[in-house]
């Protein structure tokens, strides 16, 4: 008996070794879970990647801090190659899922920019997780550029801000995001804080600094100003909004750039740049051979406004290390930074290679005109201070020359002629000083002059600088899509968007892309799936929420991941139909005679509207140009996914045919042809026109069976008529361009 009740007394103690082995494995898994729920930094190095491999703080230490910052506003003035979207698309996902239910918004000046967020940073913190242990979290739901569903209730969304802010309005969100903040207004900006106000509210801030005085550069200087020493942040602001904290680090401190390289772009990237440009500017070529007609330094000033222009932060040297035939550049360059007109000029240009070269291109074309007339006398002193300083070289070379050789040889002439050039050098050298007095005099005595004609030069590039941007906005065209382009090609590009007939298009086709955009953006997807049961499973987006409860709590989340593993949650069953694919947009545009002026951009204006939905919803898209019975159709056809969109784009824009009569036969003949290409049923078709044309019966009556069989439907858009005779008899519904604005225009822009 003593023998039974040992071995129990041992069995007993070993279960309680078990047990207390058991409740320690559990207390260390509850505590590496709450670590992963509150510690960003841990999650990210367990759960996210970056370029391939698992996150490592230790390659850059300075973004912890900013992990476990809880400031109202964070600013990040950051250099590039630095982990700055990665480090807040990691935080905010992070926030989205360890907090169930809550939200998050990623916001830029323009729809593409934020939604190149999501492509690029937010949605690989899913797809590309460890394992892909967060995929699942995804799976369900909507998953799109502009919204994606978490399976814990979380949602995230991404959107642009433009002018006014309002298309942000809408959700309430936890967590912000503005990105590329030298291009807000502080209106938009001041909406984005209203969206984002549920607790705790906070919004991370990055972007490029703008000048003084700008709306940024307000936010920055309200900040802390931590510096990155190589080892901590150091605040440089006493005087601090404590709502704002702020981080400043370069580029020496990236993990990803060596000091060699950065020595490299310091020395030689921006005169290398500048040469490729002038090699393939034909404009700038033109100026610079001008401007050195009346000025023979021209061409270092042209590099000069390019380099002040396109530079991050220019530095100017002081004026005993420039030249003195090159001080006049100096002048005309330090008078051009003192500008306001430059400073808002530098929003557009800088770090931006096209917008730079135009502007330089513009600025040195109105300073060689100023230069043949106001700025005359200076540039003919500067041109004697240059042909002074040349005689001054060629003298000290030939000095160095000669007496070298009598140094070699001993040869008593070549002493002599050594001493002579000395002589002449010292010559030169005084005529030198006298001619750079004679021009700092001038300059002194024409400052206001100086000061005016640049002022007037500097203007006029703002103002194409302008134009070119918002004919760019119009078009859609963000950085990214610029950023792909040979130089040769956007100098291209924006020589054409600065014909009358683009600027006259590009306000209304900016709007109705952005109308479009938005109509896409909030139009309801009603869900043919219903609640059919109640079962067990682990599919997230459908597990009750009196399960996803168990997220919240430090005990229960082992629970949950039992479950979860077993698949045991308590979850819905659901019955409805499968998404189908659909077919392509195809736009019929009337390139008849009456279409010219004003209804070929409103027509043009369409097209490019329905061509932004196509590409968000991966559709094909076609254009069919039509005219008389006689005349060619012009097609263009851009494919789901096709690269070269850009291009067809303009030339969908560009093309007009000038038509003598109309047939509308052909053009819808065609597009049944290019539907009956396509796998896919129910697409769309849209028929613009101002007018009317005889349609056979016969062929009416195919048309009809064919539209039945295929599924498709037919708008029918008229441009400043009311001749809706022929286009009742094959549209679905037809819509007036003059209430395309309005709510009439809402099924058009929903297809």
């Amino acid at each position: 008996m003593a023998s039974v009740g040992k071995r129990q007394e041992k069995q007993a103690r070993e279960t309680m070794k078990l047990r207390e082995k058991d409740s320690k494995k559990q207390d260390k898994e509850r505590e590496n879970y709450r670590k992963l729920q509150e510690d960003g930094v841990i999650f990210s190095e367990k759960l996210f990647t970056m370029r391939g491999k698992s996150m490592r703080f230790e390659d850059f230490p300075y973004v912890k801090q900013v992990f476990h910052d809880n400031a109202r506003i964070v600013v990040l003035l950051w250099a590039r190659s630095m982990t700055k979207t990665t480090s807040i698309a990691s935080i905010l996902t992070h926030k989205l899922i360890t907090n169930a239910y809550s939200g998050a918004m990623v916001a830029a000046p323009r729809d593409k920019q934020a939604w190149r967020v999501t492509k690029e940073h937010i949605r690989p913190r899913f797809t590309e997780s460890r394992d892909k242990m967060l995929l699942p979290l995804i799976s369900q739901g909507k998953n799109t550029e502009s919204e994606i569903d978490i399976a814990n209730g979380s949602k995230y969304l991404a959107s642009g801000a433009w002018v006014t802010g309002n298309s942000l309005r809408g959700p309430h969100v936890n967590y912000g995001f503005a990105d590329e903040m030298q291009d807000w207004t502080r209106e938009a900006f001041e909406v984005f804080k209203e969206v984002v106000n549920l607790p705790p509210a906070q919004i991370f801030c990055a972007g490029t600094p703008n000048d003084k005085g700008s709306f940024f550069e307000d936010i920055w200087l309200s900040s802390d100003k931590k510096e990155w020493n190589g080892k901590e942040w150091i605040s440089t602001n006493p005087d601090a909004d404590p709502q704002i904290s702020g981080y400043h680090i370069t580029q020496e401190f990236s993990s990803f750039v060596t000091p060699e390289q950065l020595e490299y772009k310091r020395k030689n990237m921006t005169p290398r740049m500048f040469t490729e440009l002038r090699e393939q500017s034909g404009n700038l070529q033109k100026v610079e051979k001008e401007g050195t007609e009346s000025l023979k330094t021209f061409p270092p000033l042209t590099q000069d406004i390019w380099s002040s222009l396109f530079k991050f932060s220019p530095e100017f040297r002081k004026s005993e290390e420039i030249a003195p035939s090159h001080r006049f550049n100096a002048t005309l360059v330090d008078k051009m930074t003192q500008m306001q007109q430059y400073r808002e000029l530098r929003i557009h240009t800088r770090l931006d290679e096209m917008h730079s070269a135009l502007a330089t291109v513009a600025l040195a074309g109105e300073m060689a005109k100023t230069l043949k007339e106001e700025l005359k006398e200076q540039a003919d002193q500067a041109n004697t201070a240059d042909m002074i300083q040349q005689e001054l070289q060629r003298a000290i070379d030939a000095a160095r020359t000669y007496q070298d050789i009598a140094d070699r040889s001993g040869n008593q002439d070549f002493q002599k002629k050594a001493d002579e050039s000395v002589k002449s050098a010292q010559l030169y050298r005084t005529q030198l000083q006298q001619a750079e007095t004679r021009l700092e005099q001038s300059c002194e005595a024409g400052a206001n002059k100086i000061r005016e004609s640049v002022r007037a030069a500097t203007e006029s590039a703002l103002k194409d600088a302008k134009d070119i941007s918002e004919a760019m906005d119009g078009w859609g065209l963000g950085s990214g899509e610029l950023q792909k382009m040979p130089i040769r090609q956007k100098l291209e590009l924006a020589k054409r968007l600065q014909t009358r007939k683009f600027k006259l298009m590009a306000q209304v086709i900016g709007r109705m892309r952005r109308l479009a955009v938005h109509k896409q953006k909030t139009k309801l997807n009603q869900s043919r799936d219903e609640v059919h049961n109640l079962g067990i499973g682990n599919d997230l987006s459908r597990v009750l929420p009196i399960e996803l409860v168990q997220l919240r709590h430090p005990i229960l989340k082992a629970e949950f991941k039992r479950k979860f593993v077993e698949g045991k949650l308590m979850q819905y069953e659901l019955k409805g139909t499968e998404k189908q694919g659909k077919g392509p947009i195809v736009v019929c545009v009337d390139n008849s005679g009456s279409m010219s002026g004003d209804r070929e951009t409103w027509s043009k204006a369409v097209a490019l509207a329905l061509l932004e939905i196509a590409t968000m919803q991966k559709r094909g898209f076609a254009c069919i140009h039509f005219g008389g019975q006689s005349d060619a159709l012009e097609i263009i056809e851009i494919e789901p996914g096709e690269k070269d969109i850009l291009n067809k784009a303009i030339k969908v824009a560009e093309f007009f045919l000038n038509a003598d009569g109309t047939a509308f036969e052909p053009a819808l003949n065609q597009a049944l042809e290019l539907i009956s290409k396509q796998s896919f049923k129910k697409a769309d078709v849209v028929f613009i026109t101002d007018g009317n044309a005889p349609i056979g019966p016969k062929f009416l009556s195919g048309f009809l069976d064919s539209k039945k069989n295929k599924e498709f439907r037919v708008f029918g858009v008229l441009i400043q008529s009311h001749n809706t005779e022929t286009l009742k008899k094959f549209s679905d519904e037809i819509v007036d361009v003059a209430e395309l604005l309005d709510a009439e225009a809402e099924p058009l822009l929903e297809i």
